[in-house]
């Protein structure tokens, strides 16, 4: 049963405690990560992903926005790379 609590939709109250969770915000900043890359291929006309029916320019930049409040994904990934780097 969806319901409204505050400003927020809750289908779920496992999800919506889970999502409180710094696992629960690490899987949220991963999804946003995920999402605003390919929907970035999607608006570059280089990219083979190409299609402009398939991104979402406002979305995308709506869930950069929501980077700002789960980085913890981006923050680990930028980590990640580096410590990749520094193996070479």
């Amino acid at each position: 049963m969806m319901r409204v609590k505050g400003k927020r939709v809750i289908n779920s109250e496992d999800a919506a405690e889970f999502a409180n969770t710094l696992r629960g915000q690490f899987i949220i900043s991963q999804a946003l990560s995920i999402a605003t890359r390919v929907l970035l291929k999607y608006e570059d006309k280089k990219s083979a992903l190409y299609d402009m029916r398939m991104a979402e320019p406002s979305n995308r930049m709506d869930m950069e926005t929501l980077l700002d409040a789960f980085p913890l994904y981006r923050v680990m990934e930028e980590e990640l790379w580096k410590e990749m780097k520094d193996d070479e």
